[in-house]
């Protein structure tokens, strides 16, 4: 009996410990495997923000570099262009004002040799000396004057260099700052991304830490639970069994354990690299600002270098023609003085008495004086050939309709009304022109016009093939040699460009000579028996037909000058 009942406690011992033993394994291994999903998936959890961490990287990356290209592209080519293609433009209308003085110098230097040489040809008042020690003081002014153009020159070259030396470094800091501050932003702003994910793992693994803790302390309790039922029944069984599911417990409890140190340490390394990795990108972008900064400085310098060495080559050219041009007039004076001088000395001399002499009489026999050396002026122009002194008549064909010509075909005016007349293909439409009926194809030929106090006006010559319609431009090219009055003060040669007339006072009668064998015209000052200008006719412009007179009354303003342009003229005698 007794062998009995041993045999059935230890069965039944045998039975509860083996399903106690099924039932905390099963328990256990389902608490492992509720434990091993939660750790697999803050394993991916951990995994997808790595990739989105490396992604972030990678975008922020492109972004900073973008806004760097575009930030770097914008401010240095932009503002350093723009400020280059100023300074450029302001150097290269002060060396077209150089050019211009030059070439103004070099006109009126001409202008000034050939009224030196018909004053002495036609015997004025002023002597050779004077003209030459004239010129000479001229030529040391313009000289000064340029010299001084070109010292202010080279001092703005200077100075714009200073000043987009000054501007380069002032972007670079700039450029240096706004990097800096765009990654400290981009910084903050993944470390604060970084701490939002930290935080977000952290509170799971204190979730899963508590469920952990809820879990061992549910087993303590399953545990103490079981040693309470099984303690009198299953004695040092039970206990083994106990430590070793409490081992084994602790063992698992332990993996556990070195997997959230080893994931703690794998988030650490995580936020120690996404640091080395923003650091790294300061530095690379730091490094390219740098790089792009010196390419663009270097290139600015260069582009800068190039420029100025075409300048310095313009302005050693000026320097060299200018030097060229002082060097051939003083030998063209030298030139004149030789040639003259004989020839000229006595007779230089004597009008020199007989002006001196003439300043003393009275005002008719000043009047006296003027129309004798006039008569010289002309005879030595003309020489001991036959001229024309024909009578000019005025086509009223071919005026404007605004002008008014005469019954005798002598005088023109600006009436200021466009009066209705038939077409005709001779008239002038769109200009106050008008034409002499009658034109010349050889000889030569004189006439005199009085433009008294008008303050507009132009006279010369006009190919008769010349266009009458539509917007004309008046030079030599176009078949006309004229020169022109504008607002009472400016007197000019209409030449392409134009050439102004350096005059004494007043304009108030004009003599016009054609010589056509010489092709030349010329127009003098009858008062003051001076030379105004001479027009050299090409080559060819004779075989287009015949040379007509030509005359304007100038532009057409809104309130006309009714004064007339008359043509004067001549008696029997002077034909002789």
């Amino acid at each position: 009996m007794k062998v009995s009942q041993l045999h059935c406690s230890f069965f039944i011992g045998l039975t509860i410990e083996a399903n106690t033993t099924n039932t905390l394994e099963s328990m256990w291994k389902k608490d492992l495997q509720e434990v091993s999903k939660q750790v697999q998936t803050l394993q991916k959890a951990f995994k997808n923000t790595q990739v989105y961490a490396q992604r972030d990287l990678q975008m922020i990356r492109t972004v900073l570099k973008d806004e760097l290209g575009k930030t770097v592209e914008a401010n240095v080519t932009g503002n350093i262009a723009c400020t280059w293609q100023n300074d450029l433009l302001q150097l290269s209308q002060q060396i077209q004002t150089l050019k211009r003085t030059f070439q103004n110098m070099k006109v009126a230097i001409q202008r000034d040799l050939l009224m030196t040489r018909t004053d002495l040809e036609n015997k004025l008042e002023r002597t050779v000396e004077e003209k030459t020690s004239t010129l000479e003081s001229r030529l040391e002014k313009d000289h000064h004057e340029i010299s001084k153009q070109i010292q202010i020159l080279q001092e703005n070259f200077l100075n714009t260099y200073e000043t987009t030396q000054r501007d380069l470094q002032m972007i670079r800091i700039h450029l240096e700052h706004e990097l800096e501050r765009t990654v400290e932003e981009n910084t903050r702003t993944m470390e604060s991304m970084w701490k939002k994910d930290l935080l977000q793992l952290s509170q799971q693994m204190q979730t899963l830490q508590e469920a952990f803790q809820n879990m061992e302390v549910s087993t303590q309790r399953d545990l103490e639970t079981v040693r309470a039922d099984m303690k009198n029944e299953l004695g040092r069984t039970v206990e083994e069994n106990t430590r070793t599911m409490e081992s084994m417990w602790k063992k698992d409890l332990l993996q556990l354990s070195q997997q959230m140190q080893t994931l703690q340490e794998a988030f650490q390394n995580m936020e120690g690299s996404t640091q080395r990795d923003l650091e790294t990108i300061r530095t690379d972008m730091k490094n390219e600002l740098e790089r792009t900064v010196e390419e663009n400085t270097r290139t600015m310098e260069s582009m800068w270098k190039k420029d100025l060495l075409q300048l310095s080559q313009q302005m050693q050219t000026l320097q060299e023609a200018f030097q060229n041009m002082e060097v051939s007039t003083q030998r063209d004076l030298q030139m004149i003085r030789a040639d003259k001088k004989n020839e000229l000395g006595r007779t230089v001399k004597e009008n020199t008495s007989r002006v001196l002499e003439s300043m003393q009489l009275m005002d008719i026999q000043q009047i006296s004086q003027k129309i004798q050396t006039l008569e010289e002026t002309l005879q030595t122009i003309l020489g001991s050939t036959k001229y024309d002194l024909g009578d000019v008549i005025l086509d009223a064909d071919t005026a404007h309709p605004r002008l008014e010509i005469s019954a005798d075909g002598r005088r023109v005016k600006d009436t200021g009304v466009i009066r209705f007349l038939f077409r005709n293909e001779k008239r002038f439409d769109s200009h106050l022109f008008v034409l002499a009926k009658e034109g010349y194809t050889s000889g030569k030929h004189y006439w005199e016009v009085n433009v008294g106090t008008r303050r507009n006006w132009a006279l010369g010559i006009a190919c008769e093939s010349v266009t009458r319609k539509g917007t004309l431009t008046l030079c030599p090219e176009n078949g006309f040699w004229v020169i022109a009055c504008v607002d009472g003060q400016d007197y000019l040669a209409c030449t392409n460009p134009w050439t102004c007339l350096t005059v004494t006072g007043c304009l108030s009668k004009i003599g016009i000579f054609l010589n056509i064998p010489a092709k030349q015209v010329s127009f003098y000052d009858v008062f003051r028996a001076v030379a105004l200008y001479t027009f050299s006719i090409a080559e060819g412009s004779s075989q287009e037909g015949k040379f007509l007179p030509f005359f304007s009354t100038g532009l057409a303003a809104s309130e006309p000058d009714t004064e007339p342009l008359e043509i004067l003229p001549f008696s029997d005698d002077d034909d002789e």
